[in-house]
């Protein structure tokens, strides 16, 4: 009886052995599942050269049979769908071909060879839980034990040249290298990788191409096309391989003729680029073609405006101390810069350049070019170049450039090339700075100033400020239009064409204040405050008609300005006002800031109307006894007269 039992023990043994050796992994699709759902993040402990996991049923017979299997995550966050045993529809006898309900469930993995793993689990919760259909178990920890019963080390990879059949599990040497040979890039099981001469090592964050070159490996990595210049604006640091367009050339583009890898070629205004040679002439370049002799529209060299932007008539300044409104050198003008003066002088390395100088209590000021009578087309140029020669930096924190079209500006941008070291600096903008405006539209070419109250005690040299890549085409102003018949309201001396606009508007009331109480702006009842600028450029849309009245057409917004004036002991601020077609009107009183706040018009037409605003009415908001500018803004067509506190 016991050898018979003993008999017993040992075939159940060896069954059970043999089931192990010769398990599957296929599963039949019964219809009915539980999930098992192996958690993000789940602890994986063990021999973990894992291939794919399955749970495992008994059927009538003692066999173990797979009701499900998934690919392993070593992060875990993968699931496997356990299939039920199902009924003959018609006998109703269980076919024993999936779990049975409450059944245990029992893990098991293998190796991409074949190698097998008794696999423990557990579960969140804590209790293993039984088969149920439609239920779910949540798994959050696998232990991996291989069978060594079931290895044959070798190299399981069908693609590699010393792939073994026999290989259940893969073979590794001292490195942690796959013992796999490869033949080419092309045979390799990742995306990058190393080959050595034998064996094979994926490569990785701390395992580089440049460290398996430098080991005897060959380094496959992965094409990524792309532009592979670093001085191309669309550079990719990841590409290890030049890309091309569908023309053969370079997919590389450039903000600038200084960055192209050729001596000459071809920019775009997409800055696409072709190079230039026997088979693309410059002649068929329908964008810049860069060169190495440079082409340019220069706007200053030797230290005057070029006649081409007005010459130095056109040269000007703006300064807090004046009210910001534009100055000119004492030597030249009525007008005196309180911060700032510039004058020609001779440099040793250059010859004639312009200096600029600042005061040692200088406020807010900067050098200007234009506006200019007409504008430059200077669309094909790749930059903006000047030379500098800080001669004293003193306090400079940095340096701010703005440029304007009709109806644009840049705005101030810094300029942060400029070191101030006392030598000559070659600065270059590139056109990318300047989108803001119409470069094919340009009245002020150049405006320069330190940063905001840092200029104290400044002194710089400029000199060949110009637009590199092009020669520009001026456009010559269009001829002035207006009303040219003098009887009328809106006469406009100044035009050329007669627009049909012409409007005769009544006399304007005739204030009746003494004399010897009024600031006037603007009357011809009073003496009017000097070097008041009744139409600044800020890029308004409105035309302004300087004549009796102050006339308004296509009104959006218009200033006044006027130097600094204390009005903090006067009453009101009287405004008269005829409005020929209006929906909206607001006056705005501005003290340097600036400090605004609008007192809103009545619209009413075809009368003149009076207001006289309480100066309390802005005083909560404004310095009344810093006010330097008036703003009107609103729409059609009005007329003042006998603006004055």
């Amino acid at each position: 009886m016991r050898k018979i039992f003993h008999f017993f023990c040992c075939m159940v043994l060896f069954l059970a052995t043999s089931q192990l050796s010769a398990t599957s992994f296929e599963f039949e699709n019964t219809g009915s599942n539980m999930t098992v759902l192996v958690t993000s993040g789940s602890s994986m402990s063990g021999d973990l050269n894992v291939d794919e996991v399955g749970v495992f049923y008994t059927d009538s017979l003692g066999v173990l049979k797979c009701a499900g299997a998934s690919t392993y995550d070593a992060d875990g966050n993968f699931q496997i769908t356990v299939w039920a045993s199902e009924s003959d529809p018609i006998s109703l006898v269980d076919l024993d071909n999936g779990m049975a309900a409450g059944e245990a469930l029992t893990f098991l993995a293998k190796s991409k060879g074949g190698a097998l793993y008794d696999v423990s689990a557990s579960y969140v919760g804590g209790a293993s839980p039984a088969f149920a259909a439609n239920g779910m178990a949540f798994v959050n920890a696998l232990s991996f034990t291989l069978d060594q019963s079931t290895v044959v080390e070798g190299c399981v990879d069908s693609n590699a040249d010393n792939f073994s059949a026999e290989a259940t599990y893969q073979a590794y040497d001292e490195h942690g290298n796959l013992k796999c040979d490869y033949l080419s890039c092309d045979d390799i099981p990742d995306t990058e990788g190393c080959m050595y001469p034998a064996n094979y090592a994926a490569l990785r964050s701390d395992f580089t191409a440049a460290q398996c070159e430098s080991y005897g490996g060959t380094a496959c990595i992965q094409e990524v096309l792309g532009c592979t210049d670093s001085n191309a604006t669309n550079y990719d640091s990841a590409a290890n391989t030049q890309s091309n367009k569908d023309n053969g050339q370079s997919s590389c583009e450039y903000a600038s003729c200084d960055d192209i890898p050729d001596e000459t070629g071809c920019l775009y205004i997409t800055s696409s680029y072709r190079v230039i040679n026997d088979d693309f002439t410059a002649d068929d370049c329908n964008g810049t073609v860069c060169r190495s002799v440079e082409i340019s529209r220069v706007v200053l060299t030797g230290g005057s405006i070029t006649s081409e932007f007005g010459g130095d008539a056109e040269f000007s300044a703006f300064d807090e101390k004046n009210g910001y409104g534009d100055c000119t050198d004492e030597e030249a003008g009525t007008e005196s810069c309180g911060s700032i003066d510039w004058a020609k002088v001779t440099d040793a390395d250059r010859g004639d350049v312009l200096q600029v100088s600042y005061t040692a209590d200088a406020g807010h000021a900067g050098i200007v070019v234009g506006p200019i009578d007409g504008s430059w087309d200077v669309s094909g140029a790749t930059s903006l170049d000047f030379d500098i020669k800080v001669v004293d930096m003193a306090s400079v924190s940095g340096f701010q450039l703005k440029l304007e079209s009709s109806g644009a500006n840049t705005g101030e941008f810094a300029v942060s090339a400029i070191t101030g070291s006392g030598d000559w600096e070659s600065i270059s903008i590139p056109v990318s700075s300047l989108s803001a405006i119409d470069l094919a539209d340009v009245t002020v070419p150049f405006v320069f100033l330190p940063n905001y109250q840092t200029g104290a005690n400044l002194v710089y040299q400029i000199d060949n400020i110009r637009f590199v890549g092009t020669e520009g085409t001026y456009n010559a102003p269009p001829a002035i239009a207006g009303c040219m018949d003098s009887s009328a309201s809106n006469y406009n001396p100044a035009a050329e064409v007669d627009d049909n606009s012409c409007v005769t508007v009544p006399d304007s009331p005739v204030p009746t204040d003494d004399p010897s109480t009024v600031l006037s702006i603007f009357s011809n009842s009073y003496t009017n405050v000097e070097g008041t600028n009744f139409n600044p450029n800020w890029n308004q849309a409105t035309q302004v008609t300087e004549g009796d009245m102050l006339a308004y057409s296509n009104l959006n917004y218009q200033g006044t300005q006027f130097p600094i004036q204390d009005v903090s002991g006067f009453g009101y601020l009287n405004v008269d006002y005829y409005v020929e077609n209006s929906t909206k009107l607001e006056f705005y009183l501005i003290s340097n800031g600036p400090l605004q706040k609008k007192y809103d018009l009545d619209t009413t037409s075809n009368q003149w109307n009076n207001v006289q605003i309480p100066l309390t009415h802005f005083s909560d908001v404004v310095n009344l006894d810093d006010i330097f500018q008036f703003k009107v803004v609103g729409d059609g067509t009005v007329y003042f007269d006998n603006l004055y506190f």
